[in-house]
């Protein structure tokens, strides 16, 4: 995955967060899953109150992939195609 995009949407979502969650909150940032990118990145937490998930899409089966990273928003909610 080239840091390039993902660092210029991760300023970007900052600011998102910071504006529209007024600086606490987790944000979602999915891309399309490839080769290089099948699973979750760690949290990022730019600082104690606003997080990033940042979590690959899977085109074929139409689902976000996540793991023991899953945000409270996420949480006991089903996913369907």
């Amino acid at each position: 995955m080239s840091l390039s995009p993902f660092i210029a949407d991760m300023y970007q979502l900052f600011a998102y967060g910071q504006k529209y969650f007024k600086g606490a909150g987790e944000l979602f940032l999915i891309y399309p899953e490839h080769t290089g990118f099948t699973a979750p990145l760690p949290l990022f937490e730019f600082d104690d109150d606003l997080k990033l998930w940042v979590v690959p899409f899977e085109l074929k089966e139409g689902v976000i992939v996540y793991n023991e990273y899953k945000p409270k928003w996420l949480r006991g909610a089903t996913v369907t195609s």
